[in-house]
């Protein structure tokens, strides 16, 4: 940091904190030159920047420079969010972020920019003041001068600041759900920009409950529609006709599945489990279906706090948080007894 750019940063901080009441005369150039050591026309610069912030008012000459308005926000009074409001669970992610970002009095800026467009968007935005950035849907974001937090990642990198759902817990819990009611037939379908680990812990908790072919019981489709869900059920039940229960990566794919069921087994449509994760009220308040809720308002607010932490400290690690997850609506799973 210059010299210019700690003249500025102090007398911004006075501003903010009240020190000058809006109306006082400002210390002229030469009092600012002085104070700070340094030469009058950087001190006459510091104040054009503050006056072209709106934060001072100069006035003819001969009258100095008077205090315009102190500033409701922080001196960096701006997070940007990058990512899809494609679903009411980022919606909610992003409640959260605004929640608590304007506990600190700080605006969050919402912008969705094509993935070609992202590196010039980066670039702009790493050159604007902001406090910094949360993202969500672009992959990995690294070499950036600027803090970033990766919200809901299909990664954990101890390179990038991420927070995330306990993904893999989740995924042993809601298998535990169908266990406890009786089920061991189970089959799953996954996409694959959803975390690694909810699939590894549906699979690891199949082969602790016993339940063979465990990873063949998942099928994996490389992108979200019901297409994809339609050629992923297909395949799963010529492999395994007799299931009882459908576990989905996301309450996206399971109102894929529920949409496909009368079509591709009108004798199970209505009377298997069936469950997500989301928790999407779109999607919950049509299916009775299990689901497990990753809590993405809180988790806004944790992705919210974490680049609060690291704007602060330029020279803090990269750390991970992970959001605890909690099966709801069990009691929708129907029970088998001595099937």
């Amino acid at each position: 940091m210059n010299k210019l750019d700690r003249i500025l940063e102090t007398l911004r901080n006075e501003l903010e904190s009240g020190h000058y009441r809006i109306g006082d005369n400002f210390p002229s150039q030469y009092d600012l030159a002085l104070r700070f050591d340094v030469n009058p026309k950087t001190a006459n610069k510091a104040v054009s920047l503050l006056a072209a912030e709106g934060l001072l008012e100069r006035q003819r000459r001969g009258q100095g420079t008077r205090v315009r308005a102190v500033h409701t926000l922080n001196r960096k009074s701006a997070i940007v969010f990058l990512g899809p409001l494609s679903t009411e669970y980022s919606v909610q992610a992003l409640n959260g972020i605004q929640a608590r970002a304007m506990k600190e009095n700080i605006f969050t800026i919402y912008s969705t920019p094509m993935p070609q467009d992202l590196p010039e968007v980066l670039d702009k935005l790493e050159n604007s003041g902001i406090r910094g950035i949360i993202t969500t849907g672009y992959g990995k974001i690294q070499g950036r001068d600027i803090p970033i937090v990766h919200m809901d990642p299909p990664f954990v990198s101890s390179r990038c600041s991420c927070v995330t759902g306990e993904n893999y817990q989740g995924g042993r819990d809601i298998v535990k759900a169908f266990l406890d009611r009786g089920h061991r037939d189970i089959i799953s379908v996954f996409c694959d920009t959803v975390s690694a680990k909810r699939k590894q812990g549906v699979i690891d908790a199949l082969k602790d409950a016993g339940i063979p072919d465990a990873e063949s019981r998942i099928c994996s489709t490389l992108n979200y529609g019901i297409y994809e869900t339609r050629l992923a059920l297909k395949k799963l039940q010529k492999r395994f006709p007799r299931y009882t229960a459908v576990i989905a990566g996301t309450d996206l794919i399971a109102l894929d599945v529920f949409r496909l069921l009368p079509e591709l087994a009108p004798e199970k449509a209505g009377r298997i489990g069936l469950a997500g994760f989301g928790n999407l009220s779109g999607v919950n308040d049509l299916i009775a279906m299990a689901t497990v809720d990753q809590h993405p308002f809180q988790m806004g607010v944790a992705a919210a706090e974490m680049l609060f932490r690291l704007s602060d400290d330029k020279s803090r690690k990269s750390e991970t948080e992970y959001i605890p997850m909690e099966v709801i609506r069990a009691d929708n799973i129907p029970i088998i007894r001595n099937r």
